[in-house]
């Protein structure tokens, strides 16, 4: 198998340091604009569509967090095992990766809509969803877990890219279905008067096109992840592996998303002005946590990359420097918010 031709892409070589750096960059872009889609959908539902509209968004955001986390973290997993075969330079062994991922993938996202789907009205009782928005919360909710296939496509194909060591790529797509995603929103809400629904639904579209346009790039610059009939043949151990390493991902991903929907559970009691609010400083946790996310991100693939080339040494340097990294951003993005979180007077 042929070496990538961007040194970026290889992350056996060079300081260990600098590469998580630069690997890790466009990821927290990328969680960052990610993140920018809901975002999006709640100053313009606010703006257009009043506050009772915000809250109902707001409601049910950590819902959609969640699920997102979870999703984020399962095809991670995948990345991660990947990430090792691309380390070894085991080309037969990545299409094999490839082709089990995309499997799993596929179950994966018709298991979790059928079940997001099925249980919508008990998840909004759950949530104790104030009666005044409780309609608009469901619309907005349903459609955008209907449209979860998006979410994993765009995942799946990203994480791949990442594995590799190509971090930018899925960057790229995703500010550009981003801004997509606000010309949706303003079209299906004051053309269509679609309301609530008509911002998720820009959501789901404008992440189906960035999964997309992550796939055709794929298969025209990616030679070594097309797929032939041999790579097809499913092994149980492939399966045990990637799950194996998936479902812990992606349980570890969403675990802060799970107190958090306890809190929001408790905080949609108490009515649709305090929904609003905890909404917002739900917002400022949600992208103070990108950075950790996108660091733990470098760090697997890092360590992934360099499992695979038996190199144990630099990956206990990698994991040391990331660990280090991570904490220091901790405590700086802790300081900033006791010390300038407070309203001015």
């Amino acid at each position: 198998m042929s070496r990538p031709k961007s040194k970026e892409m290889d992350l056996t070589v060079g300081n260990p340091f600098w590469s998580l750096l630069k690997f890790a960059i466009p990821v927290i872009l990328g969680n960052l604009f990610q993140l920018f889609y809901t975002l999006a959908d709640s100053v313009i539902v606010g703006k257009t569509l009043g506050a009772d509209s915000l809250a109902a968004v707001g409601a049910t955001s950590i819902i959609i967090y969640f699920v997102f986390c979870f999703i984020n973290g399962f095809t991670g997993g995948f990345g991660i095992c990947l990430g090792q075969r691309c380390g070894a330079k085991d080309e037969k062994g990545m299409r094999k990766s490839v082709a089990v991922s995309t499997l799993l993938s596929i179950i994966f996202t018709i298991v979790l809509t059928l079940i997001c789907c099925l249980l919508a009205h008990q998840i909004l009782r759950w949530m104790q969803i104030p009666e005044d928005i409780s309609g608009e919360a469901y619309d907005y909710m349903f459609v955008v877990l209907l449209g979860t296939g998006a979410t994993v496509f765009y995942n799946m194909i990203s994480n791949m890219l990442r594995a590799l060591g190509d971090s930018k790529t899925p960057l790229y797509f995703l500010v550009f279905s981003s801004v997509l995603n606000i010309f949706l929103d303003l079209f299906c809400i004051i053309v269509l008067k679609w309301g609530c629904m008509g911002a998720a639904i820009a959501t789901i579209i404008a992440q189906a096109v960035s999964g997309i346009l992550c796939f055709f790039y794929i298969k025209r610059k990616m030679q070594l992840l097309r797929l032939e009939r041999e790579n097809m043949i499913i092994q149980k151990r492939a399966v045990g592996e990637l799950l194996g390493m998936g479902l812990p991902m992606g349980f570890q991903f969403s675990i802060t998303a799970i107190g958090s929907m306890v809190m929001q559970a408790a905080n949609n009691g108490l009515g649709s002005i305090y929904v609003s609010a905890f909404t917002a400083g739900m917002r400022i946790k949600q992208f103070l946590l990108c950075p950790f996310d996108a660091i733990g991100t470098a760090a697997s693939v890092f360590c992934s990359q360099n499992l695979g080339a038996c190199q144990p040494e630099r990956i206990k340097k990698g994991a040391l420097e990331a660990t280090i990294t991570g904490c220091i951003y901790g405590v700086t993005a802790g300081l900033i918010l006791i010390f300038f979180g407070h309203k001015a007077n």
